[in-house]
């Protein structure tokens, strides 16, 4: 900065002495009446350089006060990149953190919302599709449901079961009998039930597949084969 400001310095200084010098010789060519209401500038006994030296000595702190006014919008306009690097990623923390709690209201929202709405939904649909009271649904853990495919002419052994079977083909022939009871032919949608410890067995149709469902529970006691003959009795529909 001072290789800028001393040459300035001196110009205004030499200036002010030479504009001082040529008002001289103008105030000597053209002489003016005293009077008590003049305001002498100078007295002719003043150095010409101390009275060149004041102006530019304001000039000079005008300077330096711009400088420094400068100097501390461009510090605001342009701060230590390390401390912008700071202020930044202090921000971008801050806007994190502010995101992740918007965005952990907003799944708690949603979620409290879709609870809400599946039992309203429920409830509604309970009342809408039952009258004269609510029924009570009872879950049996022992309870198991199979659907099993029986190739055309398998079948199972004699056999009963503890709790009993309820049995329904959905595709194909089937074929079912109690022990001492008539060959019976099944169809799909016709469902039939065993009562518990009652012999019988199941199968498909010598000459088509059938897939069968079959719900059950508890044990199943296993008896003798059941022989070709038996399987190929006469058939008839229940």
């Amino acid at each position: 900065m001072l290789n800028y400001l001393i040459p300035f310095f001196l110009s205004r200084v030499f200036s002010r002495i030479s504009r001082l010098q040529q008002s001289n010789i103008i105030q000597q060519r053209e002489p003016k009446p005293p009077s008590s209401l003049s305001f002498k500038p100078h007295t002719p006994d003043s150095p010409a350089w101390i009275i060149g030296i004041c102006p530019a000595a304001v000039d000079i702190i005008r300077a330096l006060v711009y400088c420094y006014s400068f100097a501390r919008t461009y510090k605001n306009i342009n701060p230590n990149p390390e401390a912008v690097m700071a202020k930044k990623g202090e921000n971008k923390t801050r806007k994190s953190s502010t995101l992740e709690i918007i965005t952990s209201i907003s799944a708690a929202l949603v979620l409290g919302w879709l609870v809400l709405g599946t039992q309203a939904n429920q409830t509604s649909a309970q009342q809408s599709n039952f009258q004269g009271g609510a029924p009570e649904i009872r879950q049996a853990e022992e309870v198991r449901t199979i659907r099993i495919l029986f190739p055309a002419g398998v079948r199972s052994s004699w056999h009963t079961h503890s709790w009993g079977q309820l049995l329904m083909i959905e595709e194909g022939r089937g074929l079912t009998q109690d022990r001492g009871g008539p060959l019976l032919e099944m169809h799909p949608g016709e469902p039939w039930w065993t009562p518990a410890g009652r012999e019988h067995w199941h199968g498909a149709h010598p000459d088509e597949d059938a897939l069968q469902l079959t719900i059950y529970e508890g044990t199943v006691d296993w008896l003798d084969p059941v022989t070709d003959t038996v399987y190929n009795a006469a058939r008839q529909r229940p």
